[in-house]
């Protein structure tokens, strides 16, 4: 009876920790989709700051602040693509993804194997 109440708090937790990465997995996802969204009109932006800064329109500070957000938002992307992956790993690692099924012995077997049987 212990034993059940045991496996029965552990798998409670482990429901919620589950429930709670996944929760974490979706935002980080949705904070990545934004980034990756946003990341096109600033890499844009650093391509026209080069031009603008080789015709002398624009100041090397103004050009490097330019190429700075660009390389920040890819870093960002970067950083959060290996937090999602690494929230997967945590979750399938959690519920044993990817392990082999073990068949266990019909209860009457366990029974006579403990003495109970014959």
């Amino acid at each position: 009876m212990q034993l059940h109440a045991e496996y029965a708090a552990r798998l409670a937790a482990t429901t919620g920790e589950v429930a709670a990465m996944l929760s974490e997995t979706r935002q980080l996802a949705d904070q990545l989709a934004v980034a990756r969204r946003d990341l096109a009109p600033i890499r844009s932006a650093a391509a026209k700051g080069q031009v603008v800064f080789a015709a002398g329109h624009l100041d090397e500070r103004g050009y490097l602040d330019l190429v700075g957000n660009m390389y920040a938002r890819e870093q960002d992307i970067i950083t959060m693509e290996t937090a999602l992956r690494d929230r997967q790993i945590a979750i399938q690692t959690l519920v044993g993804a990817g392990l082999p099924t073990v068949d266990l012995p019909a209860e009457p077997a366990l029974s006579q194997a403990k003495g109970g049987g014959k």
